[in-house]
């Protein structure tokens, strides 16, 4: 393992799921690598989502605050992908290669597990 490797696994943080060995690879290698990665990124994902779609006033209805998220999501590719990147950026050169592999079925999960970080952020930034 190199010093890149060593780094990113001192800095995430660990989660803890129940029943992991009986998954399936993918869905073990979100909970494993992914989970982590967008626990340690919410501020900046967060951010960046706020900034990059210039939001100037929240929703106040659960609803709207999802549809923001899903159109957003849905038609600003270059966020969506910007969004994937900065966890990819944190995946060991291993794991890293587990995710081309699995490129597009990593990518629709980010992408949830993404939406509903971004939810709760927002529905929390939306109450007084």
């Amino acid at each position: 393992m190199d010093s890149r490797d060593a780094l990113i696994n001192s800095i995430l943080p660990v989660i803890h799921v129940d029943g992991i060995s009986e998954m399936q690879t993918v869905e073990r290698f979100m909970h494993e690598n992914l989970r982590p990665i967008l626990k340690f990124q919410d501020a900046i994902i967060i951010r960046t989502f706020i900034n990059e779609t210039a939001i100037q006033e929240l929703p106040q209805s659960v609803d709207l605050i999802k549809k923001l998220i899903d159109t957003n999501l849905r038609k600003n590719k270059v966020l969506k992908q910007q969004l994937i990147g900065m966890v990819c950026g944190l995946l060991t050169e291993e794991k890293l290669v587990f995710y081309y592999n699995h490129r597009q079925e990593c990518n629709k999960r980010i992408t949830q597990m993404l939406m509903e970080r971004i939810f709760q952020a927002l529905f929390r930034l939306s109450r007084p």
